[in-house]
C-alpha cells in the first residue's frame, strides 16, 4: 500500500493534463524586415509571421499537426525539449527522420517534461531564418516562485 501512495501525485498530474493541439500549415509569406529593404519571401504558419507563441503546462502533450505547403521539406524542432523515448519527434531530417515532404503532412506528439521558455523552429535548409521560429513557452501550475509580469523578446538579425 505504501509504495502505491508514493505513486499519487503522478497519477493526479496525469489525470490533469492536457492536450495542446496547434494545427500549422507552413507556407511562404511575403515579408518586408524594415531598414528600407524591399519585401522578400519568408516561411510562415497559417500565412502569419511572425508566429504566435505556443503556451502550454507542464505536463501537457504539445501535439503540432503539421501541413507542408511549402515546395521542399520542412520539418520542426522543439529546440531545448528533452525527447525521452520521444526521439522520431526531434526534427532533424535526416539524422532522426526524414523530413516532411511538399503536400505532406506529419504529426508531432511530445510530452513536456520540463518547464520554461523553449523555441520551436524549422530545421530543414535555412526555414528558421526565413521566419519559421516561435517560443514555446511551458509553465509549472505548481511554481514555487511566481512572477508578478512576464516579458518575452525575441531578437532576430
Amino acid at each position: 500500500m505504501m509504495r502505491f501512495i508514493k505513486y499519487i501525485p503522478l497519477l493526479v498530474s496525469l489525470v490533469q493534463a492536457k492536450h495542446v493541439v496547434q494545427d500549422w500549415d507552413i507556407t511562404y509569406v511575403t515579408t518586408n524586415r524594415g531598414l528600407n529593404q524591399p519585401p522578400r519571401r519568408g516561411v510562415g504558419v497559417n500565412n502569419k509571421l511572425p508566429i504566435p507563441v505556443v503556451r502550454a503546462e507542464l505536463g501537457d502533450t504539445l501535439i503540432l499537426n503539421v501541413r507542408n505547403s511549402l515546395d521542399v521539406p520542412t520539418s520542426v524542432h522543439a529546440h531545448g525539449i528533452l525527447q525521452h523515448g520521444t526521439n522520431y519527434y526531434d526534427g532533424v531530417p535526416m539524422v532522426n527522420g526524414c523530413g516532411i515532404a511538399p503536400g505532406s503532412n506529419f504529426t508531432y506528439e511530445i510530452p513536456l517534461q520540463q518547464s520554461g521558455t523553449y523555441w520551436l523552429h524549422g530545421h530543414a535548409a535555412e526555414q528558421n531564418f526565413d521566419g519559421l521560429q516561435t517560443p514555446l513557452i511551458i509553465t509549472d501550475p505548481n511554481d514555487p516562485y511566481p512572477v508578478d509580469e512576464e516579458y518575452l523578446f525575441a531578437v532576430d538579425d
